[in-house]
């Protein structure tokens, strides 16, 4: 693995020999340099303008060489911001691509239970362990479905007045501050009408209160949306493996489907091999026994990425000496 040829050229030094670069000599590599980024990322001037924290305005006056303030303070920003590119992009070039959304056993069954939901409409509870493509079937599915929402509610979210404002925000109401009129607009949102279909996804729903669950389930009854609930395996043991609880029957009624995984099976391990390009059968194996641990093939693809970065350093492809290496890093345990 050969590391990439320098994204820009050094500098010209100045003819007087005191390593300095001429003003306007410097203005214009720069501006060569910019350019020549924005076209192998395809940035807009807006783009780099954010992400180089210059005003707009500003950096469109100076990349076009019209710019009548201090040309070498926004010059000496404009270096410190390709410099900063520079070292992103050749990690990035260290690391696996990312293929996105992988298709696999499991996904393919959170897929059809979000679907199953949406058009019952039914309540479905997805519990995984951590690292086996659920967050990610979510995202696909909020990503390519009409009126499909995904809300993640953090561990201070857990009541139903925090998660209710945290669901209103992504349906994108805002500025109420009556709980009554949030609920109604939330409902009126989420009302099964006029051919929509909308679904509400809830990921890390382990920590949702029973009453905010509660709430959802009113959701559920009164407007007629599909509600899918994710997480870990607490929520099952709350909803879904065990007994009804007392005062818990309505929520128990109406779970319709149920999804739950402990661990990957080994043939998605190897789809997701198959999607990074890993090819090399140590590697793999390596890979298969990481999957099996907490974390599954989250925890996998991690350790290959660090081991990827580990093998650019030493200029030369991922081999299982590197995901030992990267293993023991992250875990520090030793991997034989």
């Amino acid at each position: 693995m050969k590391h990439p040829t320098k994204l820009f050229d050094q500098p010209e030094r100045s003819a007087a020999g005191d390593g300095e670069e001429f003003p306007a000599v410097r203005a214009e590599r720069l501006r060569k340099q910019v350019q020549r980024l924005l076209k192998d990322t395809g940035w807009t001037n807006a783009e780099a303008s954010r992400r180089s924290d210059i005003s707009s305005a500003t950096f469109s006056e100076w990349l076009r060489n019209v710019y009548k303030g201090n040309v070498t303070t926004i010059a000496d920003k404009v270096e410190r911001w390709l410099a900063a590119e520079e070292v992103i992009l050749e990690n990035k070039a260290a690391m696996l691509i990312d293929p996105g959304y992988v298709e696999t056993s499991l996904t393919r069954q959170i897929i059809l239970a979000l679907q199953y939901a949406q058009t019952s409409p039914s309540m479905v509870l997805i519990t995984m362990g951590s690292g086996l493509g659920k967050t990610m079937a979510m995202r696909w599915f909020a990503a390519n479905s009409v009126h499909a929402y995904r809300v993640v509610i953090e561990p201070l979210e857990g009541k139903a007045n925090s998660a209710l404002r945290k669901i209103a925000a992504v349906l994108g109401i805002s500025n109420i501050r009556s709980n009554s009129e949030l609920a109604a607009r939330v409902a009126e949102r989420l009302r099964r009408d006029g051919g929509r279909q909308p679904l509400l996804m809830i990921d890390e729903a382990q920590n949702l209160r029973d009453d905010a669950v509660n709430q959802l389930r009113f959701l559920l009854d009164e407007v007629n949306c599909g509600l899918a609930l994710a997480g870990n395996e607490d929520l099952m043991t709350r909803y879904g493996l065990s007994a009804t609880r007392e005062g818990f029957g309505q929520i128990h009624r109406r779970v319709g489907m149920r999804i739950h995984v402990k661990a990957a099976p080994s043939k998605d391990v190897d789809t997701i091999l198959d999607a990074y390009l890993i090819e090399d059968n140590k590697v793999r194996d390596l890979a298969h026994r990481i999957a099996a641990r907490a974390g599954g093939i989250g925890q996998a693809i991690d350790t290959l990425k660090l081991a990827s970065t580990l093998a650019y350093g030493k200029g030369r492809e991922m081999s299982a000496d590197d995901v030992r290496a990267a293993w023991q890093n992250r875990s520090s345990e030793d991997m034989r």
